[in-house]
């Protein structure tokens, strides 16, 4: 690559590190830090192409809900949680063919969608 793309990629790189600082004391400080990481490892991706990036965008998919949920409910629910990320990392890694991922991909983007208008209904129902 050339001097242009890398000052893109690290640029990017330092934007993506910035919202994470913008929501520190809020409870979406762990998606936008997942993001954040997510920017990062997929640099690493690039350097080391041993892994595919399906599997890695579906681990870190998974880890986004996660990171929208809150701690006491996560303990809570701990075995759901712990099942439903068994389930979708063993499907993702099961290659069936690319159609597994795309499930996978919808399944866990509209997971966290949802968990998002519920955040948002919760609020302003609340206000």
């Amino acid at each position: 690559m050339n001097f242009i793309s890398h000052s893109f990629l690290y640029l990017s790189i330092l934007v993506w590190f910035l919202p994470p600082l913008r929501q520190r004391n809020t409870r979406f400080f762990y998606y936008f830090l997942v993001l954040a990481i997510a920017d990062v490892g997929s640099l690493i991706m690039n350097i080391y192409p041993q892994i595919l990036f399906s599997d890695y965008y579906i681990l870190i998919s998974f880890c986004l809900f996660l990171a929208l949920q809150k701690t006491d409910y996560l303990k809570k629910k701990s075995v759901l949680f712990i099942s439903l990320g068994l389930f979708v990392i063993c499907l993702s890694f099961w290659n069936i063919g690319n159609k597994t991922y795309v499930f996978n991909f919808t399944f866990l983007h509209l997971l966290i969608i949802f968990r998002i208008l519920y955040l948002f209904v919760m609020e302003v129902s609340q206000k």
